[in-house]
């Protein structure tokens, strides 16, 4: 078993921005032993700066691309923070090189892109994780409980939304739409529409 009593798993984080300071701050506060032994991202500037928040000692590399990474091998795990388009190929890449995967939700950008990474996943080696924490916020699972006691009957409507720290409204962005099908339990239809596109 990794990381209690044995190894520590071997992390790289793909993506430095501000969430990654968050993965860290997780992985140092685990249970289990881990070890941060890559970063990548496109800025090695960002990169360079991020690593400044590694435990003294931390014997980390440097990369600016997954194929210089995945060409290493020097990691068990990879986190992956970086720009949804990127999900699909990232995911499949790091899953087909047998590592475990850890990927920031949302999943990916398209349905059909989404059927592709779940695919991958299943004919995976290693553990693959989504990571969404919506349904783990103690508001939502006091919902999510209260719902399954029946204390309010039959559902047959959900709706959701939060208001951002930054100062907007957001009605049903993914996070909302998961803690919904979460209390709901099932999820008939999504209906989406921006100013730039309209998907059913």
């Amino acid at each position: 078993l990794y990381g209690l009593g044995m190894a520590a798993v071997r992390v790289a984080l793909f993506g430095c921005g501000a969430i990654a300071k968050h993965h860290l701050k997780a992985l140092q506060l685990s249970k289990y032993a881990t070890e941060v032994t890559a970063v990548v991202d496109v800025n090695r500037k960002v990169a360079e700066d991020f690593t400044k928040h590694l435990p003294l000692g931390t014997q980390c590399k440097i990369f600016d691309t997954i194929d210089e990474a995945l060409e290493w091998k020097g990691f068990d795990a990879a986190i992956l923070m970086i720009p949804h388009h990127l999900h699909e190929p990232y995911a499949i890449r790091c899953m087909e090189a047998g590592l475990h995967v850890f990927l920031e939700k949302p999943l990916s950008h398209t349905v059909r892109s989404c059927v592709n990474v779940i695919e991958a996943a299943k004919r995976a080696k290693g553990v693959f994780m989504v990571g969404e924490n919506s349904p783990h916020w103690p508001e939502v699972a006091k919902a999510t409980q209260l719902l399954r006691e029946g204390v309010i009957g039959d559902t047959y409507f959900a709706h959701a939304n939060y208001w951002e720290s930054i100062g907007r409204l957001v009605s049903l962005s993914t996070r909302e739409v998961d803690a919904a099908c979460v209390c709901v339990c099932v999820c008939v239809s999504i209906f989406v529409c921006t100013n730039a596109y309209k998907i059913m």
